[in-house]
């Protein structure tokens, strides 16, 4: 499911993604233009680039960013449009214009969450589609977690062991180490996580036990 503010209607990206089969739902949203839910919450605002360089020239862009980066915990702006030829049309300079993504992905809020806002630029709103998709896709997939390749030469088993738990979803190290600790072994670690009992190991709350669970009966297609 995706939360899309009303006055987005106006645009291609609500039909591209019900084409595409994601449920949407139009809200009256306060701080940006689609919610995706889940862990992490993520919100997109999406900015035409001629609306993006009026809104930095009054003063308008700084609140929304402001907003975004106090209100939301993972805030992203997609900047659709064909930079050069707006710049071109506008008589502005390209450095002020790199300068204001520069600072808008920099600056964050000394209120509430506080978010480094995540800037991507696309051509056409069908590109946008595509972005809000992945993200929506990666957050529902639980593909939030990156790692780096294993080197079977360099690390040890109990190297490759930690690597194998810690990269399930929301597990991180620090989860997985306690559980080792706890359990002695992948084996027991994912008998307590199927028979109930996962949640003996420090920091193993029900939600990570769940999602790990459900990784684990997932039948391979």
């Amino acid at each position: 499911m995706i939360f899309i503010d009303f006055r987005e209607q106006r645009c291609q990206i609500p039909d591209t993604l019900q084409k595409w089969g994601i449920q949407t739902s139009f809200d009256n949203l306060k701080v940006g233009d689609y919610v995706i839910p889940g862990s992490p919450i993520i919100t997109v605002e999406r900015k035409e680039v001629g609306d993006f360089i009026a809104s930095k020239e009054s003063g308008h862009l700084d609140s929304q960013l402001y907003e975004l980066s106090t209100n939301c915990s993972n805030p992203w702006l997609i900047i659709v449009g064909d930079i050069r030829e707006e710049l071109m049309r506008r008589k502005k300079d390209i450095f002020s214009y790199i300068s204001s993504l520069m600072g808008g992905g920099l600056k964050t809020s000394p209120d509430g969450f506080g978010s480094q806002i995540q800037i991507v630029q696309v051509n056409h709103d069908f590109e946008a589609a595509l972005a809000i998709r992945a993200l929506h896709e990666k957050v529902s997939s639980g593909d939030l977690v990156r790692l780096p390749l294993v080197n079977k030469a360099k690390y040890s088993k109990s190297d490759r062991v930690m690597y194998i738990l810690s990269s399930f979803s929301n597990v991180g190290e620090v989860r997985a180490r306690e559980a080792l600790k706890t359990f002695g072994s992948l084996e027991a670690v994912f008998g307590a996580c199927l028979h109930g009992t996962l949640d003996k190991a420090k920091g193993w709350g029900p939600k990570t036990v769940q999602s790990m669970v459900e990784l684990l009966r997932e039948e391979y297609k």
